[in-house]
């Protein structure tokens, strides 16, 4: 047994799976992991490549909260092969799948490492982590068995379960990107620094608390970092090294499956209007190598306090406690500030909204989320932000009680017969300088 601690320790998780990877004496390799980037598959997928040539390969990665990246799937699926076992682990209510196991093993040994580290860069290197491992003797019934414990597991997590699990291929992987699930590289790199609110590790206005200290780097990939996946998968939606692809300046939620979701007092039935605007719809730069805009819907906390129970606001709300940390110093010194809104000073998050779409009839999974720093709520999928343009009609529809979505949502252009009527109902402006309009009917 060991313990192994980053970024400080001379052996990392990294080093820990590249050693692994090249011990031929492996027959398997079973993984399940939260998040993978390809800062991290980077390092790994040339070893989990040769690994799987020769050896059984199995691994289950969440897609939770944008922390895998398209990238990191692309080279896992690449590297993997055509004899490797690939599967997407996901549960669309408030739960995260959140393991980080890594498991070596043949006929007559293994050796595992269960901890913190997901299949990213910091997770392998540079950020702080602590993991176990465990090398097991299977002549030992006490040590077979505690690894039979550890493979049901992993075998729940890599087993076809309609709407919960499913193996990881480019036909799945084309659908997790169409319907917004997983976001590029460039995305998730502008969600970690938090593009809206300066990179993340510097210190904010006002606090002398923190400071960056330098800690130990990761090595350098094999080949080039900048190169794209290294054969098969579907394309990525964007320019190359992912620029040009829409902005997700969201932090990543951290969701506690154990937190109970308290329950709404009450339920609003009445249909939600908005105008919707170029923050709304429009893609933000337009300059070649910049970023589109979040796909988001801006709803001002105006219109939420009018209703309330119709956003579920504040009950179904969970603070996001990573970030609330992270912003400890903002928050302290507008807690200190004289005749401040009594607004919630934390992120707070809505995830797995079921929206229906009308013109489609499908469902998206989405999420509500409230910025403090901006006092406004947003909705977060792309479909959603793509569907209209600067001037159509949002309408939002609660669901009736029993639906098994929680929305309906439209978008009524100019030429539809019914934007005139729907246009006159948005009778309540944002702000007097503001062409946004809205109103519950």
């Amino acid at each position: 047994m060991d313990f192994l601690t980053q970024p400080d320790d001379k052996f990392r998780l990294g080093d820990f799976l590249i050693q692994s990877f090249g011990n031929t004496d492996w027959t398997d390799f079973r993984a399940a992991v939260a998040f993978v980037k390809r800062s991290g598959t980077k390092h790994v997928r040339e070893a989990l490549a040769a690994f799987s040539k020769r050896a059984r390969v199995r691994i289950s990665v969440g897609i939770d909260s944008g922390g895998t990246s398209i990238e990191g799937l692309q080279d896992l699926i690449a590297a993997a092969g055509t004899t490797g076992q690939l599967w997407v682990f996901h549960n669309a209510n408030s739960s995260t799948f959140h393991p980080k196991i890594y498991l070596f093993r043949n006929a007559s040994a293994a050796d595992l490492v269960i901890g913190s580290g997901n299949l990213t860069e910091g997770g392998l290197y540079t950020n702080y982590e602590a993991s176990v491992r465990l090398k097991f003797d299977l002549s030992c019934a006490e040590h077979r068995a505690l690894l039979a414990s550890v493979e049901a597991a992993l075998d729940r997590w890599s087993t076809l379960q309609s709407g919960v699990c499913f193996a990881l291929d480019d036909v799945l992987l084309k659908r997790l990107i169409d319907s917004g699930k997983v976001p590029t590289e460039a995305q998730a790199r502008e969600t970690e620094e938090g593009a809206a609110t300066g990179k993340s590790g510097s210190s904010q206005a006002g606090d002398v608390l923190f400071k960056a200290v330098r800690v130990r780097a990761a090595p350098k990939a094999p080949g080039s970092a900048g190169k794209a996946r290294i054969s098969g998968g579907a394309a990525t939606p964007s320019a190359k090294k992912g620029k040009g692809a829409p902005s997700v300046a969201v932090p990543p939620v951290e969701v506690n499956p154990t937190e109970a979701v308290p329950p709404v007092a009450a339920v609003s039935t009445k249909t939600f209007l908005m105008t919707l605007q170029k923050t709304d719809v429009g893609y933000g730069q337009v300059t070649s190598g910049t970023s589109r805009r979040s796909p988001e819907i801006f709803v001002p906390m105006k219109a939420v306090d009018t209703d309330p129970a119709f956003w579920g606001w504040p009950a179904r709300f969970i603070v996001d406690q990573a970030w609330s940390l992270k912003y400890a110093a903002w928050i302290a010194s507008e807690k200190a500030k004289p005749r401040r809104s009594e607004r919630p000073l934390e992120k707070m998050d809505r995830n797995g909204v079921q929206i229906r779409l009308v013109n489609t009839g499908s469902v998206v999974s989405a999420a509500i989320w409230y910025y403090p720093k901006k006092t406004d709520l947003r909705i977060r999928h792309e479909q959603l932000r793509a569907a209209g343009n600067v001037g159509d009609i949002l309408i939002l529809k609660a669901a009736p009680p029993g639906a098994a979505h929680d929305y309906d949502f439209e978008v009524v252009p100019s030429t539809d017969a019914r934007f005139v009527a729907l246009a006159a109902a948005c009778t309540i402006r944002v702000a007097a300088n503001s062409q946004k309009r809205y109103d519950y009917i």
